[in-house]
């Protein structure tokens, strides 16, 4: 897609008119069928979100920002959670559900328009040149363990060290205690 900011903001207009509906749905299977549709709607999002994030930050930033942005994702829903929670209590189920959902709608919409470098956004045309790795390990000296035994980046044990599988726990007293040490 060429206008990845106003297909993201799209899909979470329908996201949101989608659980709005939901919550108005006098059946089951309408209700159903809805939060399906909010689920694909969900899906389009995330997909564009991570795509944007990261084409449009630079390396050095990246990292930081894929924390931020798991930080709203793993916390966001639980904060909406607590919010509904709170509204149904204090207001009505419905109000909480298909309110807060229009809400959503109208505010995304909203914001879409008015940062319209985000409406516009498309991304980069030509590839993002990524730089030549240019440190390699250092040799290991002739005639030492780890010059043909030990793969690359794979620290080699001690010399005289037992070979011990990666994962080994160390065993503890109680262990011993309990007859469980070989």
């Amino acid at each position: 897609m060429r206008r990845q900011g106003a297909v993201l903001a799209c899909a979470v207009v329908a996201w949101a008119v989608a659980i709005a509906l939901a919550g108005l749905a006098g059946s089951l299977w309408l209700a159903v069928l809805l939060l399906a549709l909010a689920g694909a709607a969900d899906l389009v999002s995330a997909v564009y979100r991570q795509t944007i994030l990261q084409t449009y930050a630079s390396d050095g930033m990246r990292g930081r920002m894929q924390g931020v942005y798991t930080v709203v994702v793993a916390g966001g829903p639980r904060l909406g959670d607590l919010r509904a929670g709170g509204m149904a209590a204090t207001t009505s189920l419905g109000v909480a559900w298909s309110g807060s959902a229009l809400l959503c709608a109208v505010l995304v919409a909203a914001a879409a328009v008015a940062v319209r470098p985000f409406w516009h956004y498309r991304p980069p045309t030509e590839p993002v040149p990524y730089p030549a790795a240019t440190a390699t390990p250092p040799a290991a000296p002739a005639g030492s363990a780890t010059a043909s035994t030990a793969p690359p980046y794979e620290a080699a044990p001690p010399p005289g060290a037992p070979d011990a599988p990666p994962c080994a726990a160390p065993a503890s007293p109680h262990d011993a205690a309990a007859g469980q040490v070989e």
